[in-house]
């Protein structure tokens, strides 16, 4: 049987990780450093604003009030933003949004792209915040309210994965604006330096062929002697 010659793909490839694999501990770094903070100051902020205990749906146990923000306790057995899943789809979810944004950060090349590594370990931050609750109380404690938006309270997780999702979407569409733009500059410049290239090489045979007409003219050349043999 013929071996098949098709290419495995560069990712898998001893060659890629000799290269990658110290950029690859860097975003590993980075996206721990985040995830971990993120997940401290969720659990932090719940643990002094949140009514221990507190299982209601109504606010309860108000800490701070004002005409921009309001800190109290509710106790949410779903999502903020309702997407119809079980607790046990919500788990799944949670997961899949931790490992998938850890397994992405190893792939992550341009070092500009460390921003993004960050917004999406806050993404995994918040994802872990909320999945946290739902194992340990059955729901999600739900700490703040804005007055002036009035959309319902939520928590410094549910801030993580919007946050993270937004500066994430947005850092990966700069930068791949900005390396758009070099290449376009360099290949204006390549084709610039060719061109000058090319009127340097012009210039230069023009420059030979007045050097050889002058000679002619004033008879200094090979062609001032009718009898010139061209091959001496």
């Amino acid at each position: 049987m013929a071996k098949s010659n098709k290419k495995k793909p560069e990712i898998f490839t001893k060659e890629y990780w000799s290269k990658q694999w110290k950029n690859a501990l860097i975003n590993l770094a980075i996206y721990f450093s985040v995830l971990i903070a993120g997940i401290l100051l969720d659990l932090l902020t719940k643990h002094f604003i949140y009514k221990e205990g507190y299982t209601g749906s109504s606010p309860d146990h108000i800490v701070y009030e004002s005409s921009f923000i309001r800190l109290w306790s509710v106790f949410h057995a779903g999502t903020t933003l309702e997407i119809g899943l079980t607790m046990t789809g919500l788990h799944i979810v949670s997961i899949l949004i931790i490992l998938a944004t850890m397994v992405i950060t190893l792939f992550f090349r341009d070092k500009r792209y460390r921003w993004t590594v960050a917004s999406i370990a806050l993404v995994a931050s918040g994802a872990f915040g909320n999945m946290y609750d739902r194992f340990a109380y059955g729901g999600v404690r739900d700490i703040i309210n804005l007055p002036w938006a009035n959309k319902g309270t939520f928590n410094i997780a549910d801030t993580w994965l919007v946050f993270g999702a937004v500066t994430a979407f947005l850092s990966i569409a700069i930068i791949s604006l900005i390396n758009w733009y070099q290449s376009k500059k360099n290949k204006t410049e390549d084709t610039t330096s060719k061109n000058e290239k090319v009127d340097e090489d012009i210039e230069f045979n023009s420059d030979n062929k007045i050097v050889v007409v002058d000679s002619i003219e004033r008879g200094t050349g090979p062609l001032e002697d009718p009898n010139h043999n061209f091959n001496d």
